[in-house]
C-alpha cells in the first residue's frame, strides 16, 4: 500500500511541474500569439478586447495609430470601439484630432472600403479628415470576419508613407481573426 502511494505522489509531482516547463518553453520562443490569445480570452467585454488589440497592434507593427471599428447593427455605419496613438506621440491635442467618428459604409474611406470589399485596403488618399488632421498619411484597413460576414475593420495608421511587410500583413490578419473569435464569443454569451 505504501508503494502505491509513493507512485501517485510522484505522478502528481510530475503533472504539477509539466505546465511550468511548457510555459518556460513558450517564453523562450517568444510565442506572442498564444500569449495574446490567452489575454483576449480573459476579457469580459468587447471594448476591453478591442483595446487590447489596438495596444498590441501599436507595439507589433511600429505604427503610430490603431483603431477597431465594428458595424453598428442599427445603422449603416462603422463605429469606433477602441483607438489609440503611440505613447510617445500621445498628447491631448493629437488625441483630440484623432478622436474618431462613425464612418458611413457608403463612403470612400479606407475602413469602409475594406468593410465593403472584404479585402485589405491601403489608402494614402481616402483618409478621414480627423485622421489627416492628426498627421497620418497612410492607413491600412483589415476586415474582421465573423461566420463569413464582415463585421468590422482593424485600421493601422502611419505618419510616414511606409508599407507593411508581408509578415506584418499576415500577423495583422491573424490579429483581426483573434478579435473576431472573441467578439463572436462575447456576443453569443450575452
Amino acid at each position: 500500500m505504501q508503494e502505491r502511494t509513493k507512485k501517485l505522489r510522484f505522478k502528481r509531482k510530475i503533472n504539477k511541474e509539466h505546465p511550468k516547463v511548457l510555459l518556460k518553453d513558450i517564453d523562450k520562443q517568444d510565442n506572442w500569439s498564444l500569449q495574446l490569445f490567452t489575454k483576449l480570452a480573459k476579457q469580459k467585454s468587447v471594448k476591453q478586447v478591442c483595446e487590447i488589440v489596438v495596444e498590441s497592434a501599436l507595439k507589433m507593427f511600429q505604427v503610430e495609430g490603431a483603431a477597431v471599428f465594428l458595424k453598428d447593427p442599427a445603422e449603416e455605419n462603422l463605429t469606433p470601439v477602441a483607438f489609440s496613438v503611440r505613447k510617445d506621440l500621445e498628447d491631448k491635442e493629437l488625441m483630440d484630432k484623432f478622436a474618431l467618428e462613425k464612418i458611413p459604409l457608403d463612403s470612400n474611406l479606407a475602413s469602409s472600403q475594406a468593410f465593403k470589399t472584404g479585402e485589405i485596403y491601403v489608402s494614402e488618399g481616402n483618409i478621414a479628415d480627423t485622421v489627416k488632421k492628426a498627421g497620418f498619411n497612410i492607413v491600412f484597413s483589415f476586415p474582421i470576419f465573423q461566420r463569413g460576414k464582415t463585421v468590422g475593420v482593424l485600421s493601422l495608421a502611419r505618419l510616414k508613407k511606409e508599407a507593411l511587410t508581408t509578415r506584418q500583413i499576415g500577423v495583422a490578419e491573424l490579429l483581426a481573426a483573434y478579435l473576431a473569435v472573441r467578439v463572436d464569443y462575447l456576443s453569443i454569451a450575452k
